[in-house]
């Protein structure tokens, strides 16, 4: 028998408010990351602070991510300080260890590298040498190269 079920569109809000739902859970976590990145913020060192978030939590090890392997070589210096920093906190004791890990950067436009040209004197040069060659695969290559100017 065909069960009626209601193809509505449901409310961003009514997804959310089911606390037995998986958005739900993600809305959780992303509460609990930012909770944890804000204390975080005031546990580590001034210049390492802004470089270090917390990304996730995998049974009893936060990760954290830094933006790159300068920050990240720093951060494994203070982990085992930070560590009892983090166990001490209000529902982080659960916390035994740390994974550090570097973001890789969005990446960017890649530039072409510019075409190496010939100053004028090398590409004369060139133009000589390929008058007196003999073989014509040379003479040809040579001639082609005296033009990159």
């Amino acid at each position: 028998m065909a069960t009626s079920r209601s193809h509505s569109p449901k409310t961003v809000q009514s997804l959310l408010s089911h606390s037995d739902g998986t958005l739900a859970r993600l809305v959780a976590q992303a509460g609990e990351l930012s909770r944890i990145n804000q204390l975080l913020a005031t546990l580590l060192p001034a210049p390492l602070s802004p470089h270090v978030r917390a990304c996730a939590i995998h049974a009893d090890t936060l990760v954290l991510q830094t933006d790159s392997p300068v920050w990240s070589t720093r951060l494994r210096l203070e982990q085992q300080s930070l560590l009892a920093k983090i166990r001490a906190l209000d529902g982080l004791a659960c916390i035994n260890s740390l994974r550090v890990t570097v973001a890789v950067p969005a990446t960017s436009p890649v530039q072409e590298k510019p075409i190496p040209r010939l100053s004028s004197t090398a590409a004369a040069t060139l133009a000589q040498c390929a008058e007196s060659q003999t073989d014509s695969a040379l003479r040809t290559t040579l001639i082609r190269l005296s033009r990159r100017v």
